[in-house]
């Protein structure tokens, strides 16, 4: 009850419009809040009833924790996450192209068939996460952390991977076209089936006898690597 709150502040206080001011400044809060944890109950109620094609492009989520949800086909393109978590979720052929992702977590996750491209996945966490199928083309990806990820049938073009973790991870069956490598680290990370074409590689820590090999393999030329 505001009134019972503000009671013992309205005496004091001789400028009556200040004292509405901060009721009324409170009550928004207040209300704001209320909002938003029935909006969060909401997207979460609606994610998890709707296990197909949900679609929620350009929407903004903020402070909410989707951990351990699983949801397919979903479009959730260019929208924006803001202190947000998909921790051990599942996901399976959900768009984020487009979308704002910085900072967010995506470890222990089961990520198949996704749509990454042009989206700001800037310091995001992927360690121990699978992610298989799914495409990166012109993502910015700089200092995510891929530690012990596995990463199986991906596509990389065009992509910033400045000061990446990949130590420990599991690389196969993928390709990167035209991505920046600058100062990544692979530090025991293990290539099969890798193609990797046109890509900087400078200052990153990787062994020299690896790399050699791997970009020596460019038997397919090209138009193997387009997207």
């Amino acid at each position: 009850n505001f009134n019972l709150i503000f009671k013992g502040y309205r005496d004091p206080l001789p400028d009556e419009i200040e004292v509405n001011y901060i009721y009324s400044f409170c009550y928004a809060i207040c209300l704001h809040i209320y909002d938003a944890l029935l909006r969060r109950e909401d997207i979460i109620a609606l994610l998890e009833s709707h296990k197909n094609s949900i679609k929620l492009p350009g929407e903004e989520f903020i402070d909410i924790d989707f951990s351990n949800l699983k949801f397919s086909d979903a479009d959730l393109s260019e929208s924006r996450f803001v202190n947000c978590s998909l921790q051990s979720t599942h996901l399976n052929g959900v768009s984020f192209s487009g979308g704002v992702l910085n900072g967010m977590i995506f470890a222990q996750s089961e990520i198949d068939s996704c749509n990454f491209n042009f989206a700001e996945l800037g310091s995001v966490d992927w360690a121990n996460a699978s992610i298989k199928a799914s495409s990166f083309i012109k993502s910015y990806l700089k200092k995510g952390n891929f530690e012990n990820a596995i990463l199986d049938n991906l596509k990389f073009v065009n992509c910033q991977l400045q000061e990446a973790n990949f130590d420990f991870t599991t690389l196969t069956n993928s390709r990167f076209y035209g991505c920046n490598f600058d100062m990544a680290g692979f530090d025991r990370a293990t290539f099969d089936n890798v193609y990797i074409h046109d890509c900087n590689f400078e200052s990153a820590k990787i062994d020299k006898k690896q790399l050699e090999k791997l970009l020596k393999i460019n038997d397919y030329g090209d138009e193997y690597y387009r997207p």
